[in-house]
């Protein structure tokens, strides 16, 4: 039995009258959200009292009857279920400001290619038993999107990209030069910085402040021998916190008691403060709700605009679509296509998404 379903079987044990229910369906399987759900819909009938706090709009729209909406600490609207729809729920939840400039990036033109510069390149890239031959650019100003299902070897390929594995075969070259790292320190310090799914096991260091964790990547410029330069250290974060609009704006804050939106914002800015040439990111808004999503998605395109090379990985196809210049698709461990986002439609998408491979 899964930790999630321990705590919601204890919180039925004794009998509660009202049981508080904060991201219930965090890494649940589908088959187990509708469990949950039935379980839910169960208990009203029964009389029990539920709040359903949870960033997923159709967890909402399926099992509860009123809706509080809260924006950076404050209850921006409430309403019943039946009598709002989404997009003015999505409205309220990322604020006037960020909707329009959501809808306007949405509509801008892409930069397929960015400015002409590669920045890395992998031919024929192979590691034996996971992905075969593969071939793609990746250009400075432009952001790559490559999606595909759970299977497809497309976080195996990242991961190799930034030396945490090994490949056996095909070429790598950053910025024209033949790379192969034999570790993560090897990437970086070519420019590379990568931002992996799983921000608590392998991101940030969750009893360690803001400050702390946006220094990791950077500790070698606060370093005077053996000791840290702590007030250059908490003025650099101050600087990230602010840019990124991290809530609350208190550098000295446990990363643990941030939302997950704002603990998102913390890992990728531990990078940005790099100035890395090439950033990598493995399912960036994993977690996040959507006001969170949308300033991510902001912050990438900010960066592509200073000349950054861009590589996701995301299986969200409604956030690839968003954000990408150009989007690669895997299939079973084979990249089958890459096309410029601004000629390619959802349904086309999703039809070699689920395709054999060649």
């Amino acid at each position: 039995m899964k930790p999630k379903e321990v705590e919601i079987l204890k919180a039925l044990a004794p009998d509660a009258r009202v049981i508080l229910m904060d991201e219930p369906t965090a890494w649940l399987a589908a088959s187990e959200v509708t469990k949950l759900h039935d379980t839910v819909r169960m208990l009203k009938t029964r009389g029990v009292d539920i709040v359903y706090i949870s960033h997923v709009l159709d967890e909402i729209f399926a099992v509860c009857d009123t809706m509080t909406i809260m924006r950076d600490g404050k209850v921006i609207a409430e309403s019943a279920v039946a009598d709002i729809d989404r997009p003015r729920v999505v409205h309220l939840m990322v604020g006037e400001k960020l909707a329009r400039e959501s809808a306007r990036a949405a509509h801008e033109k892409r930069h397929p290619c960015g400015n002409g510069e590669i920045r890395l390149r992998a031919q024929n890239l192979t590691k034996h038993g996971v992905f075969t031959d593969i071939s793609f650019d990746l250009y400075a100003g432009e952001i790559l999107c490559i999606t595909g299902l759970i299977g497809s070897k497309r976080t195996e390929l990242i991961r190799t990209l930034f030396g945490s594995d090994r490949f056996d075969g095909g070429a790598l070259e950053i910025e024209g030069r033949p790379a192969s790292f034999s570790s993560p320190a090897g990437a970086i310090a070519s420019g590379i910085g990568f931002v992996p799914e799983d921000r608590h096991r392998e991101g940030l260091m969750l009893d360690m402040t803001m400050t702390e964790n946006l220094a990791m990547a950077t500790l070698d410029r606060f370093r005077r021998g053996l000791l840290l330069k702590r007030r250059q250290m908490t003025e650099t974060g101050k600087r990230t916190i602010s840019n990124l609009s991290i809530q609350p704006p208190d550098g000295s804050r446990p990363v643990k008691l941030l939302s997950g939106g704002n603990q998102q914002k913390v890992l990728v800015g531990k990078w940005l403060n790099r100035a890395p040439r090439i950033l990598i990111l493995d399912e960036p808004t994993v977690g996040v709700d959507v006001g969170a999503k949308a300033e991510i998605y902001t912050i990438l395109r900010r960066e592509r605009e200073r000349g950054a090379a861009i590589l996701v990985v995301s299986s969200d196809l409604e956030e690839v679509l968003t954000i990408a210049d150009r989007i690669g698709v895997m299939v079973a461990g084979r990249l089958v296509a890459v096309h410029d986002a601004d000629k390619t439609e959802l349904h086309e998408i999703v039809q070699e998404v689920g395709g054999a491979a060649p």
